[in-house]
């Protein structure tokens, strides 16, 4: 990104949920970057470069609080 172009707005839109009692994903489905001295408005007009592809999928699992190798327990 050449140094003439300012700061840059990162924004992303996703949608989080909880599958069950131990699961919770993310989709995103827009991730694009502004440079800030262009005047865009983020999510109206079309983003100066995109960071990454989308969609994006993750997805958490809970761990375990309990731990057998673990001195302190919860």
């Amino acid at each position: 990104m050449p140094p003439e172009a300012g700061p840059v707005i990162t924004v992303v839109h996703f949608r989080m949920w909880f599958e069950d009692c131990n699961t919770l994903r993310f989709d995103y489905d827009f991730f694009g970057g502004y440079f800030m001295g262009n005047r865009k408005v983020p999510f109206m007009d079309v983003p100066d470069f995109f960071p990454a592809p989308v969609p994006i999928h993750e997805t958490y699992k809970r761990i375990a609080i309990n731990c057998p190798l673990c001195t302190n327990q919860f």
